[in-house]
């Protein structure tokens, strides 16, 4: 089934900001990869929608708060397609309203480097290469939910002094962040 204005199911959509304020209008995208230009800087932020209704997950990207990128799944119906492209959050404050409605599952990703987390761990020492091969080896849940553990694991080490603190090749070869830290 063609969907409109001639999209292809499972391309990427993108949103051009217009004076900061990201078009209610997508502009759809013919190619599988699309990079915005302008309004680059931010933080990046990711968020998977999940449902029963649609098999595959639908990928949200924002960047410095506006949506950047929708990655639909093959398979949309014209339906489904019309009803995302109404409700997507197009600003991501927005996104936890759109998560209350009950349609998806929504999770979080945080879209962390390795340079990120070399710079948030702080401790830089060991073999970088290797610490960052660990990290790119990684699913991006596990590199989100190890940037959120370093905060508890540095707290638990201020309050453990006789307790060294992991090189971070140790720190992300044992999974450290799995650990609970009180």
């Amino acid at each position: 089934q063609t969907l409109p204005h001639g999209c292809v199911a499972g391309r990427r959509t993108t949103y051009v900001p217009l004076g900061g304020v990201a078009q209610k209008r997508p502009r759809i995208s013919h190619k599988k990869t699309h990079t915005l230009t302008g309004n680059g800087g931010g933080v990046a932020m990711k968020y998977l929608l999940l449902s029963e209704k649609i098999q595959e997950k639908i990928t949200l990207n924002y960047v410095g708060g506006f949506l950047k990128t929708i990655d639909f799944p093959q398979g949309l119906t014209e339906v489904q397609y019309n009803w995302f492209l109404k409700n997507v959050p197009h600003h991501e404050a927005h996104v936890a309203v759109f998560a209350r409605s009950g349609n998806f599952q929504v999770y979080a990703v945080g879209v962390y480097t390795f340079e990120d987390f070399w710079e948030f761990y702080g401790y830089k020492v060991g073999k970088k290469e290797r610490a960052k091969k660990l990290w790119e080896s990684l699913t991006e849940v596990e590199q989100d939910r190890c940037m959120a553990s370093i905060v508890m694991y540095k707290r638990y080490l201020a309050q453990n002094p006789n307790i060294a603190q992991c090189y971070p090749e140790t720190y992300l070869s044992q999974k450290r962040w799995e650990n609970e830290y009180r």
